[in-house]
């Protein structure tokens, strides 16, 4: 599996503040862990999909200053993307 999130820039006018965006394909064996950390960090975010195997597709909105938050989604999805991808190795091995 490929990890995949696009990244958008918008300004927040309200308080003047460069505003980013990323989406993340979460799949549902980690929405859990996803969405613990989400609230942990106090990101907004939105549901914009779903997909095929189940999954979510998830907006998260944040500043520069949440860029460290927002790294801590993305290497919790690598690494749920690598843990999958020895399961398969091992399976493969005991065939």
């Amino acid at each position: 599996m490929q990890l995949e999130s696009k990244i958008k820039y918008s300004f927040n006018i309200k308080n003047l503040k460069k505003m980013r965006s990323r989406e993340f394909i979460v799949p549902c064996e980690a929405i859990a862990e996803f969405a613990e950390v989400m609230v942990q960090s106090e990101l907004d975010n939105e549901i914009v999909g779903t997909t095929k195997n189940e999954g979510l597709i998830i907006e998260v909105s944040y500043v520069s200053a949440q860029e460290e938050d927002v790294d801590k989604l993305t290497d919790l999805l690598e690494d749920y993307m690598d843990s999958e991808d020895e399961d398969e190795d091992e399976e493969d091995e005991d065939e």
